[in-house]
């Protein structure tokens, strides 16, 4: 049942990799973002 739910999700491949590349550049920032935020913390 899980595999079927995966595959369902790469159905739309252009879609899906549009949507990913969209979506990489707020979460590595956010990622960046926070990590800078924990280490000035933790100095």
């Amino acid at each position: 049942r899980g595999k079927g739910k995966k595959d369902e999700l790469f159905v739309p491949v252009p879609e899906s990799k549009a949507f990913l590349d969209t979506a990489t550049m707020p979460m590595i920032l956010t990622a960046v973002a926070i990590a800078l935020f924990a280490k000035i913390l933790m100095m």
